[in-house]
């Protein structure tokens, strides 16, 4: 699991901690489509998912 760091730009409209999803509503359950700050927090957010991926790439995670 990578998690969405806090200082992420559009943070707090990206899904939070859980990492951004494409959530298409508001805080209120009204329609807002996917806005700009969520489609940033994402991008951010892929490239940490990369950055994880690039790290781990060939490493043993678990015992045998």
């Amino acid at each position: 699991m990578v998690p969405l760091p806090k200082n992420t730009p559009g943070y707090p409209f990206g899904g939070l901690q859980w990492g951004p999803y494409g959530r298409s509503m508001g805080e209120h359950m009204e329609q807002t489509g996917v806005t700009e700050q969520r489609l940033e927090a994402a991008k951010y957010h892929g490239a940490n998912v990369a950055r994880v991926a690039a790290a781990l790439a060939g490493k043993e995670l678990f015992a045998k």
